[in-house]
């Protein structure tokens, strides 16, 4: 049976987690050497072996080490044993041979030796060479066979993964550092490069990038170590990051043990072969890894084996201990966190100390940090634009249209036109007759056209043009002759005011000297325009006066359903508690979708999420109002639509409220509190939670200590309201709720309660 983890539900890293993958890209550079330098020393090795061989044969006579003996490969003992002849057992034979065995063995030699007579080969007598020699002779062959001999061991130490792997019956702390970076296949490689990449990235982005290092390195060191101490005599070099990654998935076990952890499996079951997925959390699954490399490394003390389980279990427990050690005492959440939480933190403390007063009310200690935050930090556009909105609250026009001109020039050079928009139309509101650069102005006006956002495209056109006309080295030129034009064209194709866009044409045809022949031309053709589209408007409004009397003698037939009645606010809120008695829908996570940015659209809105239809008001059944404490300085709406458990989220600062609020207020946090009544308005009906309806009332959000206990709370309201079907009588507009459990395929009918007309209850298409 195979099992193998693809992902983890922990996937997401607040910073890039450099050190793992550094880690990974390092083992990968030194596999790829390894595997051309390697094969190159073990032809030395085999070139050596085979020449000290060679003369050992021709020389049995001679005496060789018993060490190097031993080193040769099974092949070269296996030759010299049977060029000594039967008579001669091997001379550093390491195993202990029966009588059989032994026999068997003489045996076969003989046999041998019989065949090479009969080929008329000769098998020289160790004995017989040994008596032909004299002494000089004798120690001369036996200082070549030496050199043979420490040219062989030379070439032995001098095998990669001996050289670098850590051997423990030789010890040596630079081996031990290494070998973690050393692997003997392809296979070997990625499998712990993977690992590591799945549980690494997590703890580094928890433990930092100075411990994360030290950590890992200390844990490859004792997980060799630990692999030498269960097996000291072993002469076989160890290689390999497993120990240290196993040491990173003991840390993983303890500091994320609640993760769920997906997994790929295959296995044959009775010649039929199964494949699947499946997911667990990490306190089940990596405990029983343990326990199978406990189990492995207690059957390779028999039968031996080429895996350094001890290693894999000193590595994991030491991970598993640290990581206990710092949950226990602290260390983590008292040091560690807070130093990473200073270098994540990109924001100026002038600028967050500066928000929170101004979140508290404290306008002049806001401002007073803001300008210190530009002390240390003048081309910060944040800075510059929550100082304009300040500047606004207090009343100091020209302070905040100060302000605002630095913002939204550093946003205009950093490509952030969306957001210079943002702030423009924020203090527009406040200051409607405020004019920024001509050309930067300009620029925003297409930005606003962009958003279809034309009324406000007009007026800001209008006031440049007044602004040039109010200076005299710009009155007649270019700047005023496009502003005026673009307004022009605005009123005439977009807000189909013919009348208004011929008064700007005129304007420029009468007053401004400095027109070229060709501008003139358009400028004529489009008024022409106007004055026809101002003679077809002059129809439908005749029409239109008629539409009354044809809209009453329809009513009286019934062709048309009348128009639906202002029903009051309070009546469309319903309020659901939070309870943990069995539900009637089975939720399994609430993950929400986060929005871009929140733009209005026909019946909903537009949360500019690739390939994702905008919301419509229509369809929403539940909203729930919150702050974060551990996140960013905003408030979230978490809107839900029937059928689907996952919300949009809405953040408070990525809504346009101008689409939305035919008048926006200057605080930010009123917006917001006015863009849900508006959503509650556009519904039929909509649940609240209870501190939902609190923030509308008080004006207090819901503040909770992480997104966890957030998806926790809405767990439970949505899996009581998941699969409702709602439905409203035609008549009398009532609303109802029924379990769409209950609704048919073919649909049923019922009556309504309030006024006796017969309804037709539609199971919709999210009812579960």
């Amino acid at each position: 049976m195979l099992i193998i983890p693809l992902s983890h539900e922990s996937g997401e890293v607040q910073r890039l987690p450099y050190i793992t993958l550094g880690i990974i890209v390092l083992n990968l550079l030194l596999f790829v050497v390894t595997s051309f330098v390697e094969p190159m020393r073990r032809e030395v090795f085999i070139e050596q072996e085979t020449k000290l061989t060679r003369y050992y044969t021709d020389h049995l006579y001679l005496d060789i080490p018993q060490e190097t003996f031993r080193k040769l490969s099974p092949g070269s003992q296996a030759r010299i044993a049977f060029m000594k002849g039967p008579d001669s057992p091997p001379p550093f034979q390491e195993e202990e041979l029966d009588e059989e065995e032994w026999e068997r063995r003489q045996e076969e030699d003989e046999r041998m030796r019989d065949l090479l007579e009969e080929m008329g080969v000769s098998v020289p007598s160790a004995e017989a060479e040994r008596t032909s020699l004299t002494q000089e002779g004798k120690q001369a062959k036996q200082a070549e066979l030496n050199r043979h001999v420490e040219d062989f061991e030379a070439a032995y130490e001098n095998i990669f993964y001996r050289k670098y792997g850590y051997i423990p019956s030789r010890g040596g702390f630079l081996t031990v550092i290494s070998s973690m970076f050393l692997h003997g296949g392809i296979l070997h490689i990625l499998f712990n490069m993977f690992f590591l990449y799945l549980s690494g990235c997590q703890i580094e982005d928890l433990w930092g990038r100075a411990v994360f290092p030290v950590f890992y390195l200390v844990a490859g060191m004792l997980a060799g170590l630990s692999h030498g101490l269960m097996v000291p005599e072993s002469a076989a070099p160890c290689i390999g990051a497993s120990g240290a990654v196993a040491a990173v998935m003991g840390a993983f076990m303890i500091r994320l043990y609640k993760t769920k952890i997906y997994f790929f499996y295959a296995y044959f079951f009775f010649t039929k072969f199964r494949r699947g997925t499946f997911h667990a959390p990490a306190y089940v699954m990596l405990p029983l890894w343990l326990a199978e490399q406990l189990l492995e490394a207690l059957k390779s003390a028999d039968v031996g084996s080429g895996v350094a389980f001890w290693a894999h279990i000193g590595g994991f427990a030491f991970g598993a201990g640290v990581a206990t050690l710092f949950k226990v005492t602290g260390f983590e959440e008292k040091f560690i966190a807070p130093a990473i939480e200073r270098k994540t933190n990109l924001v100026d403390e002038n600028f967050s100390s500066g928000m929170e007063k101004l979140r508290q009310g404290d306008m002049a200690g806001a401002a007073e940090d803001l300008r210190k935050a530009l002390e240390n930090d003048p081309d910060n556009p944040i800075v510059h634009s929550e100082l304009s909105k300040i500047y606004c609250k207090q009343g100091e026009k020209k302070g905040a249209v100060l302000e605002l001109k630095r913002a939204v020039n550093l946003y205009m050079k950093q490509g952030l036109t969306e957001s210079a928009v943002d702030d423009y139309l924020e203090i527009r509101s406040a200051f409607p007759d405020i004019v920024l650069d001509p050309l930067v102005q300009m620029t925003l006006i297409e930005a606003i056209e962009a958003r279809e956002m034309y009324p406000e495209a007009a007026t800001a056109c209008k006031s440049l043009f007044s602004h040039c006309q109010r200076q005299t080295e710009t009155k007649d030129g270019p700047e005023a002759v496009r502003a005026l034009t673009r307004y022009g064209d605005i009123c005439l194709h977009r807000l189909q005011q013919p009348r208004h866009a011929f008064k700007a044409y005129k304007t420029l045809l009468e007053s401004c000297k400095y027109l070229t022949s060709d501008q003139k031309r358009n400028l004529k053709a489009k008024a022409q325009e106007a004055v026809k589209a101002a003679k077809n408007g002059a129809k439908q409004i005749t029409l239109k006066q008629k539409e009354p009397a044809i809209q009453k003698d329809a009513e009286k037939t019934g062709s048309i359903r009348r128009p639906r009645p202002d029903i009051p606010l309070k009546k469309k809120i319903r309020i659901i508690q939070e309870v943990r008695t069995p539900e009637k829908y089975e939720v399994k996570t609430v993950a929400p979708y986060q929005t871009n940015k929140v733009l209005s659209a026909d019946g909903g809105m537009d949360m500019k999420r690739p390939s994702e239809l905008p919301v419509l008001f229509r369809d929403i059944f539940l909203i729930c109002v919150f702050e974060i404490e551990k996140g960013p300085s905003v408030m979230y709406a978490d809107l839900f639509v029937g059928g689907k458990t996952r919300p949009y989220r809405i953040l408070s600062n990525r809504i346009i409220y101008s689409e939305f609020l035919k008048k926006s207020t200057t605080s930010s946090f009123e917006n917001f509190r006015l863009f849900i009544l508006h959503t509650i308005s556009e519904t039929d009906s909509v649940y609240l939670d209870q501190e939902t309806m609190t923030f509308l009332k008080t004006k207090k959000t819901k503040v909770f200590p992480t997104p966890e206990d957030v998806g926790s709370h809405e767990k439970n309201l949505w899996k009581q309201l998941m699969g409702e079907v709602r439905f409203q009588c035609e008549m009398c507009y009532e609303v109802y709720w029924i379990d769409g459990r209950k609704v048919p395929k073919k649909g049923a009918k019922t009556t309504c309660k309030k006024c006796g007309q017969g309804v037709f209850v539609r199971p919709a298409h999210y009812a579960s």
